[in-house]
């Protein structure tokens, strides 16, 4: 094993420690711990729904599943950088490195949107999707876990370069920060935190 690679288990890595922030009530309902999310306002409108703290060093491991709705191309999980929280709802104001529901991987940053040749195979209903956010190494991985049991599918991607090029423009933070992000676009779709 190379030390920049991430080690894959029989299934993404469960916990209690990850909680979606308060304030996304104003989009939906939030389950009595904050796991679980369910969209419910903005109607076709994409809505970001993040975690509830930023993290500033080390390796922050999520397990993410949509369990419910119908899902669009639009929506996603993803690591926004940024120390700000709750997020900014305008998806244009954000630095981010996000997974599609297509499998396609992009880097976000603000207006322009570049997508990676890497990706995973498509997010449908009841697989999981493991981000691995790698702060010091500066870098996310993506692992789908389908839910009928085959192989899991992954891609890395760095996000140092894009740091740097960004930094000086608004909410672009100094160093490598950030928190996990899901984004909706259909009301009814629900997303868990398994992590």
């Amino acid at each position: 094993k190379r030390n920049d690679e991430v080690v894959l288990g029989r299934g993404p890595v469960f916990g209690t420690q990850h909680r979606f922030h308060q304030k996304n009530t104003s989009m939906g309902v939030l389950s009595p711990d904050a796991r679980s999310f369910t969209k419910s306002s903005n109607k076709g409108r994409l809505s970001i729904v993040c975690e509830n703290r930023v993290h500033f060093s080390g390796v922050v491991r999520y397990a993410v599943q949509f369990t419910e709705g119908e899902l669009c191309s639009a929506d996603g999980v993803g690591f926004i950088l940024s120390s700000d929280l709750p997020c900014t709802k305008n998806i244009q104001k954000i630095v981010s490195v996000f997974a599609n529901r297509t499998g396609r991987i992009c880097v976000r940053v603000h207006e322009d949107v570049k997508r990676c040749h890497q990706r995973v195979k498509c997010l449908e209903l009841g697989d999981w999707l493991e981000v691995i956010s790698d702060l010091e190494q500066q870098k996310v991985t993506f692992v789908v876990w389908a839910q009928d049991g085959s192989a899991p599918t992954s891609a890395t991607i760095s996000f140092g370069d894009v740091l740097e090029k960004a930094r000086g423009r608004a909410n672009v933070p100094r160093s490598a920060c950030g928190y996990l992000a899901v984004v909706m676009k259909h009301l009814g779709v629900s997303v868990n935190l398994a992590s």
